[in-house]
């Protein structure tokens, strides 16, 4: 019952992510509807302004999705290859789970040994401790040299502001939230930087008479 547990919340985990993922396409596909649809909620004077801050959106989440796509192709990629060397049975299986667990920070990772740490331990515990060093090779380059090149042309994010967001994330929401933490963070710090900081604090100022005024 233990094992028929943990399968049937690997399955619902993955499927869920897979949902996402296929939506996150669908919308992209099609955004000019939606992207008219929120222009049209701001008043007349601003949906110009609105529209350019919606294609820093769209730049930012464009820049996260070609991070995401080249980094967990890279840990699919590699998983696959580290354990057709290790011979572990099923390489193409836990690549493709790498890959999809890859897409949910921190604990995508560990979820995603598991399962062939597990099956390589039944062999000996001499090729599941090489499955464990190869995992965490493959999360130290992807983490420490894939990830910073592209997040640095791509996406400009701060660290202690994205792990407390995605902590908060991942209490709330459990998976679900780590998964969609970046992309929200992403927009939220766009949003912020452009209504709050540059339309409304930077055309702040102080009138003669001592009172504060904004300047439109």
């Amino acid at each position: 019952m233990h094992i028929y547990g943990l399968f049937s919340n690997y399955l619902i985990l993955i499927l869920n992510t897979l949902l996402i993922t296929v939506l996150t396409i669908m919308l992209l596909i099609n955004l000019m509807p939606y992207r008219h649809a929120t222009i049209s909620l701001f008043p007349a004077f601003y949906r110009q302004r609105a529209d350019e801050i919606l294609s820093k959106w769209e730049e930012g989440l464009m820049g996260w999705l070609a991070r995401v796509a080249l980094s967990r192709s890279l840990i699919g990629i590699t998983s696959i290859i580290g354990l057709s060397v290790l011979q572990v049975p099923l390489p193409f299986v836990y690549g493709l789970l790498a890959f999809i667990l890859a897409l949910i920070p921190y604990k995508g990772a560990i979820l995603s040994v598991i399962p062939p740490l597990l099956l390589a331990l039944l062999d000996s515990p001499s090729k599941a401790g090489a499955v464990l060093l190869l995992y965490f090779l493959i999360q130290q380059i992807e983490g420490n040299l894939v990830t910073p090149i592209i997040m640095e042309k791509q996406v400009s994010l701060l660290p202690a502001y994205t792990l407390a967001i995605l902590t908060a994330f991942g209490f709330f929401f459990g998976f679900l939230g780590l998964f969609l933490g970046l992309p929200i963070l992403i927009v939220i710090q766009i949003w912020v930087k452009e209504v709050l900081i540059k339309d409304i604090l930077d055309r702040w100022q102080t009138a003669p008479s001592g009172k504060s005024v904004n300047n439109p």
